[in-house]
């Protein structure tokens, strides 16, 4: 039987690709987050589900792409959102993904997956701030719509 070594993890915090300023730094309102994520996944030809971690004060600890999907679809689990969250000891989550449509108005299943995560960030005591939906020059906020 072969010896099992342990592995260490290691997190590292890496400049985006794109090299992203931020302003603000700080998210006070749907829109200000809104600007930040259609500046991240607006562009995308296909729907990408990531997260903004942020601290105490509201301020983006980080961005984290969280997973790809098809043209009309993404999987997304809340395991694979907390993790990173959970990681970087953030104390808020705004979830966000993109429609490729243009069309930022949220699906049953969008529906369904802000349901799963509120659940899943009761239970671990990370608040989700929101979840955001960019669209072609707009977004839909599930905290401003008043279903957060």
């Amino acid at each position: 039987m072969q010896p099992r070594y342990l592995r260490d993890l290691s997190i590292q915090y890496r400049p985006h690709p794109e090299r992203l300023m931020l302003s603000p730094l700080s998210m006070k309102t749907p829109r200000d987050a809104a600007a930040v994520l259609d500046r991240l996944i607006g562009h995308q030809h296909q729907e990408v589900f990531g997260a903004l971690l942020l601290n105490t004060k509201g301020q983006i600890l980080c961005y984290r792409e969280v997973c790809r999907g098809s043209l009309a679809a993404v999987e997304v689990h809340p395991r694979d959102v907390l993790i990173p969250a959970l990681l970087v000891n953030a104390a808020s989550i705004i979830a966000a993904h993109n429609h490729p449509s243009g069309d930022p108005e949220p699906s049953p299943d969008d529906i369904a997956l802000t349901a799963r995560l509120l659940a899943a960030c009761l239970v671990i005591e990370v608040d989700l701030y929101d979840h955001i939906i960019i669209g072609d020059g707009g977004y839909f906020s599930f905290r401003e719509s008043g279903r957060i």
